[in-house]
């Protein structure tokens, strides 16, 4: 999840606007996400295929967790480079 420029760390993905397979160009929009403000789009930051979506529909996110992976048209994504999404904290006490 990029840093959007804001104090909010924690997101949720409200949906995917894309799917495993599809090309991206860099900008299009990826997901739908929701802060504790608004409903806003998730950009591509890249040109390619979409390999493998990290996280689904419902997931609450931080910056910095990796959401989807983009690659090139034919590569192939190993099953160890997938990273387990965060807990969120829990509040203090």
């Amino acid at each position: 999840m990029p840093d959007l420029g804001t104090t909010v760390e924690e997101f949720k993905i409200m949906a995917w606007l894309v799917g495993e397979g599809d090309f991206v160009e860099l900008g299009d929009a990826l997901a739908e996400i929701e802060t504790d403000k608004a409903v806003t789009q998730l950009e591509s930051p890249a040109k390619g295929v979409v390999l493998r979506l990290a996280v689904e529909a419902g997931d609450t996110v931080f910056t910095g967790d990796t959401l989807a992976y983009i690659g090139a048209p034919g590569e192939v994504l190993a099953l160890e480079e997938t990273p387990a999404p965060r807990e969120a904290a829990a509040a203090p006490v």
